[in-house]
């Protein structure tokens, strides 16, 4: 399939990116920060493993759920 007059939207997440397009398409355009924050896309973890020497440190959430809080707030 070929959509013609198709706006690309650039971003620097595949998630957020994927979103940005999607939403693009039929007219809801957003930057990606409001798509993220949207989305609740941060996070905050600390994993400290006795396996490993230090500590993972995290900010995101779980993928898939940024799209899903998107779609939740925009309804």
């Amino acid at each position: 399939m070929i959509i013609k007059n198709f706006k690309l939207f650039k971003g620097q997440h595949c998630e957020t990116t994927a979103a940005g397009n999607l939403l693009g398409h039929i007219g809801i355009n957003l930057s990606e920060p409001m798509l993220f924050g949207l989305g609740e896309g941060l996070n905050f973890i600390i994993w400290n493993m006795k396996t490993m020497d230090f500590p993972f440190i995290g900010g995101r959430i779980k993928t898939d759920l940024l799209t899903q809080n998107i779609t939740r707030h925009l309804s």
